[in-house]
């Protein structure tokens, strides 16, 4: 995708493995293993990715209507288990006693006091819910790029920022239902892992290391509502270039009655 993705790194590795992964869900029934073996990768590289790919899954499976409900209740019982029988590593990597919002807080605090140090770092325990998230989506920007990769990052925030008012434009109920099971996927793990590394990133450099894992489920999505709504537009003119077709036509039959009597 870009820099961080084309090293080789966990960045890199989980890139890989949640695009894979999601690819696996969208035909789970023949790619079930490959979905094993993508999750497999990602929860090697972090544990907590892994979790939230099998939350995320669950979700989108459980509430698509794509999937027959014998599937759904099967699947999410696989899910549940996993989760369980995968929650003891995710809990000593992340240095947990148990996964409760104290717990959780206080190690975001922690991490944010800690990665709040050099040139890029920021104070983001001083800042509300919506500049944090903001922070996350879309610095650094112009203003406080402070180096050549700050001011590229810049433009790719500024990119990201432009295309969320979009979000605004053309969301609508039907689009959200008409989502693609991959994107429903890639969604539902971007929302809450955005929001657990927006309170507990306190540094630039790392902000925008962490993001690109799930950011292009962020960009498919803004791509989706766009077209899904082009999309609607186009049918409704077609229905009514229909409708007036159709009417032009009773009135063309009413006035060859009218004229042949």
């Amino acid at each position: 995708m870009h820099f961080w993705t084309a090293g080789v790194g966990k960045d890199s590795i989980c890139f890989w493995g949640i695009a894979w992964f999601v690819y696996a869900v969208q035909a789970y029934r023949k790619r079930w293993w490959q979905g094993l073996l993508a999750l497999f990768f990602v929860y090697m590289a972090r544990p907590h990715m892994g979790q939230a790919l099998i939350a995320g899954a669950a979700i989108s499976i459980l509430f698509g209507s794509e999937i027959r409900k014998e599937y759904k209740i099967v699947l999410g019982i696989l899910a549940l288990f996993g989760s369980i029988y995968l929650s003891a590593t995710t809990l000593s990597f992340l240095k947990l006693e148990e996964f409760s919002l104290e717990e959780l807080g206080s190690l975001a605090s922690k991490t944010a006091g800690l990665l709040a140090s050099g040139h890029s770092g920021i104070d983001v325990a001083s800042y509300s819910i919506p500049m944090r998230i903001f922070t996350f989506m879309f610095r650094p920007i112009f203003f406080d790029a402070h180096n050549v990769m700050a001011i590229l990052s810049s433009f790719e925030n500024a990119l990201y920022l432009y295309l969320s008012f979009f979000i605004y434009r053309n969301w609508s109920p039907e689009a959200l239902r008409d989502m693609p099971v991959f994107l429903k996927t890639g969604i539902i793990v971007f929302i809450p892992t955005s929001l657990a590394f927006a309170n507990s990133l306190g540094n630039l450099g790392a902000i925008m290391r962490m993001k690109n894992m799930t950011m292009i489920y962020f960009l498919l999505f803004c791509f989706f509502l766009i077209a899904h709504n082009k999309k609607q537009r186009y049918l409704r003119a077609v229905d009514r270039q229909r409708f007036f077709q159709r009417r032009q036509a009773i009135i063309e039959q009413k006035q060859a009655l009218s004229d042949h009597d």
